[in-house]
């Protein structure tokens, strides 16, 4: 699954720069980086997190149609626990999140609406706390409206499944999500704000909320390692952007 998503994006994306290789004038490179905050409800055991993280960007658009984004952020906090078993009550926790976009535009030039085909990595690791890896694959609508001249509303819903990859650990212990497209899933919205600075560069602040419905999962001996939960994920995040 996981060498089919590589060479699949992959191949995409070698199709697409060869285009922007072929007419640079209808192609352009953009970038971000960025600063946030990030809070993360663990359903089925009472588990929050709160941290911060540097998050960045970078991509393509061709023919202000298509485009291909790739982005991480990293970062880390303090996680907090009650009564279960294997977590510590206060831990901290490092944040890893890598993702791959690719759409279309089916809209217009001032006011684009993308489709985006995606997978995204999503790890929350903690050695003495809940640690917990999603590995995603999904689609979703991304767009933006002019507000002016020289800013811009910013707003995105997607929706992605939890494939075979997915885990969680607790003290070095590792339990594997049940795969199941209909219950374990990720519902995720975003509003943001543009600004332009300069015709080159811009700020941006964006809130990102994150739905989380997933099995359970288990051990490799059939035992639960972790319930059925619906989790909550906030973030702020704001910063720069080039293009």
């Amino acid at each position: 699954m996981r060498v089919a998503k590589i060479l699949f994006l992959t191949s995409i994306f070698v199709c697409i720069h060869s285009i922007a290789l072929a007419d640079s004038q209808n192609s352009k490179f953009f970038g971000q980086a960025g600063i946030g905050g990030v809070y993360y409800d663990f359903g089925g055991e009472n588990i929050s997190s709160a941290g911060a993280y540097v998050g960045g960007e970078f991509g393509w658009e061709f023919f202000n149609r298509v485009h291909t984004i790739f982005g991480v952020r990293l970062g880390g906090g303090q996680s907090k626990a009650s009564q279960v078993l294997g977590v510590a009550e206060s831990a901290g926790f490092v944040i890893s999140d890598q993702y791959v976009k690719v759409g279309v535009n089916i809209a217009g030039v001032n006011a684009p609406l993308y489709i985006n085909l995606l997978t995204e990595r999503n790890n929350h690791d903690s050695k003495n706390g809940l640690s917990r890896h999603l590995s995603l694959l999904g689609a979703e609508i991304e767009g933006a409206l002019p507000l002016g001249n020289v800013a811009k509303l910013e707003y995105s819903a997607g929706y992605a499944f939890s494939t075979g990859d997915s885990s969680y650990s607790i003290a070095e212990k590792t339990s594997y999500i049940e795969k199941d497209f209909s219950k374990s899933y990720v519902l995720s919205a975003s509003v943001g704000f543009v600004r332009n600075l300069s015709d080159s560069t811009a700020f941006y602040t964006k809130l990102i909320g994150k739905y989380q419905n997933l099995n359970a999962a288990y051990y490799s001996d059939s035992t639960q390692g972790y319930p059925s939960s619906s989790n909550l994920v906030g973030m702020l995040e704001f910063g720069f952007r080039g293009l």
